[in-house]
């Protein structure tokens, strides 16, 4: 695999300690918690009668997210199918997690450029048939009737899994913690869903730790952007946050709203057209989630560099679709769309920050990100599936409270870091309120 410009093989933060507080911070999550809430089950089934199927960035501090779900919450290893998302995969992360005995679907992919996501329908396959062959043994075993627990990222493994689900009628919770995977676009309407991507706690504290990763990777390439237009699509709060890390004159940015003006916007000038500023820039960095070219013809990109913050490959997936070479690629390198103006597709069109080396956060940083999921699986064992919700369940604001609090203790963060007031944080109805999903919990 031909390596991305700037790749290193060190770690941001790499040591024995900084491991072992990641873990203790994952142990503070509160179970008795849930206990208090409404609508769920008092009886919740045991975590060792769940069975996780889950699509994930196989990164170091994912492994010990694992780790801690298996020796000190009792998931059974047995009871767990990984589908590792090949474009953020360390390879020795994946030797860590293969070490814990979990189903494993290996996952070589070749694709056509910006079509990735088709590449992983046999992939999913796989990993659905394995949870079946899981769940009917564990009922040759006399168990309870197991249920299913979803950890997606982007939507395509519920929606997968949903058809399955259909068939053989096992109960099933779908944790989603990337945006994309929420809505009616994305299929399985049947399967409750606790909205992790949308919470309080991700939009306002993890946001500005993704911005921050990115440019440390972005700076690390050696990118000289002065002189040059700098574009931001989607001024949300990766947008928002990033705009302000690049650390660049207001004057050089311009940003692509789709489909809400930000009025707090660090970016000074917002255009709408998508091919006015397309026209306007030199560097354009994608976080909107979207395939937000798609109407476009023959867009002109001559001498133009593509950098996707955005889940997958979807940001820039018009312009991969009909500029890039038809043959199939089995690696995740930049793509060169004109040789002649340098015209680059940075990491493939993926995230520009797994580059499959090193974890551009900090293990402090990642504990939020490990919280939000962890919390996630937890309340999911909780659901009554008996009841066919047909939306989209906020997760509770009392966890996301307590997990904030944690985490900044934790790492010593300050709320004026955020910009959140002592007493904003304090209020539950703050954190209802910026909040996305039913709430259902309380």
């Amino acid at each position: 695999m031909r390596k991305v410009e700037g790749e290193q093989q060190c770690s941001v933060d790499d040591t024995t300690k900084s491991k072992e507080r990641l873990k203790d911070l994952l142990l503070t999550a509160d179970i008795d918690l849930i206990f208090g809430l409404k609508n769920v089950q008092k009886q919740h089934l045991p975590l060792d009668q769940c069975i996780l199927l889950m699509q994930a960035h196989c990164l170091p501090s994912f492994v010990i997210l694992l780790q801690v779900l298996i020796k000190n919450f009792g998931f059974k290893s047995e009871n767990i199918v990984l589908v590792p998302k090949p474009y953020s995969t360390i390879s020795s992360s994946f030797a860590e997690l293969a070490k814990l005995n979990i189903h494993l679907i290996s996952n070589p992919v070749s694709y056509r450029p910006g079509l990735y996501d088709n590449s992983q329908t046999p992939v999913l396959k796989r990993a659905c048939d394995s949870v079946v062959d899981i769940f009917h043994n564990n009922r040759k075993l006399g168990r309870r009737r197991p249920r299913i627990i979803v950890v997606d990222d982007g939507g395509l493994l519920t929606k997968m899994w949903d058809g399955y689900r259909k068939k053989y009628d096992i109960p099933t919770v779908s944790v989603q913690h990337t945006a994309s995977g929420i809505g009616p676009q994305r299929g399985a309407q049947g399967i409750p869903k606790v909205d992790v991507a949308r919470s309080a706690a991700k939009r306002i504290f993890e946001a500005p730790i993704i911005s921050t990763s990115v440019g440390r990777k972005v700076r690390s390439m050696g990118l000289d952007f002065k002189g040059r237009t700098v574009g931001i699509v989607g001024l949300g709060a990766i947008g928002e946050n990033l705009a302000k890390s690049l650390e660049m004159s207001r004057d050089s940015l311009i940003g692509l709203e789709l489909p809400t003006f930000n009025k707090h916007s660090h970016v000074k000038n917002v255009y709408y057209s998508a091919a006015e500023f397309l026209n306007k820039c030199d560097v354009i960095f994608g976080c909107s989630g979207k395939n937000w070219s798609a109407g476009l013809k023959k867009p002109r990109i001559s001498g133009k560099r593509f950098i996707s913050c955005s889940s997958r490959d979807v940001e820039f997936k018009h312009l991969l679709e009909n500029y890039a070479a038809d043959e199939e690629r089995s690696n995740f390198a930049q793509i060169i769309l004109n040789e002649d103006n340098e015209t680059t597709v940075c990491n493939s069109g993926f995230p520009i920050n797994f580059d499959r080396n090193r974890e551009w956060e900090t293990f402090d940083e990642m504990g939020l990100t490990r919280l939000l999921i962890l919390y996630g699986i937890l309340i999911s064992s909780f659901i009554d599936t008996n009841d066919r919700y047909n939306d989209t369940l906020m997760l509770p604001a009392v966890l996301q409270k307590r997990m904030v609090g944690d985490w900044l203790q934790f790492t010593n963060k300050d709320l004026t870091q955020f910009k959140l007031s002592h007493d904003d944080f304090s209020n539950l109805d703050f954190w209802l309120s910026e909040s996305g999903g039913r709430n259902f919990f309380e």
